[in-house]
């Protein structure tokens, strides 16, 4: 239980490695708020495909969708792995992130199952290209306990908003080790 809770704090504060290089997402992305998307992250290891959560989790899949179609994945590294926990990814081939952006929770993002993709964050508001998926239930990082919002903005509390889950391709979540990249990242409007 240690490892986890060290981890969440690792999660909570993202990367600093990044943190000196942020740039934008752009807006080429051709984002839909009215579509629904799925993903395939082609990675060295195989491929990991996931459908995005555009109903509860808009502003996520839309910097995600604009990201992924501007290329800003392509490359990108698996910096932190977490056996038993999470992977994360989400700067680009260059070590750096997107611009920040604000926290919009909906009290059905729940980190209920392995497989869930989920912002990666170093407290309230402070979103970026930066995601991880999950290995195990990490019901710890919801933004909501019983239909009640954390008190997000506090320093400490650990609010990270889902925005998809894995459908194929879990056995390469769990084979990713840290430094395996993200060759590229394939966004599919349904």
């Amino acid at each position: 239980m240690t490892n986890i809770l060290k981890a969440s704090a690792l999660i909570a504060s993202a990367t600093t490695v990044a943190l000196f290089g942020a740039c934008s997402s752009g807006g080429g992305g051709d984002y839909d708020p009215n579509a629904s998307y799925s993903v395939t992250i082609k990675t060295n290891k195989g491929d990991i495909e996931a459908d995005l959560y555009n109903d509860i989790a808009g502003i996520y899949v839309e910097n995600f969708v604009n990201l992924a179609n501007d290329g800003f994945y392509t490359n990108s590294p698996w910096h932190r792995v977490i056996a038993g926990f999470v992977i994360q990814g989400g700067t680009n081939a260059d070590g750096k992130q997107a611009a920040e952006f604000d926290d919009a929770f909906h009290p059905n993002m729940k980190h209920d199952s392995p497989g869930i993709l989920s912002m990666a964050n170093r407290g309230f508001n402070t979103n970026t290209s930066q995601f991880f998926v999950t290995h195990a239930e990490t019901p710890h990082l919801d933004p909501y306990v019983d239909g009640q919002l954390k008190p997000c903005q506090v320093q400490g509390t650990s609010c990270h908003a889902v925005f998809g889950k894995v459908t194929s391709g879990m056995d390469v979540v769990l084979a990713i080790q840290q430094g395996d990249v993200m060759e590229s990242v394939e966004i599919h409007k349904k």
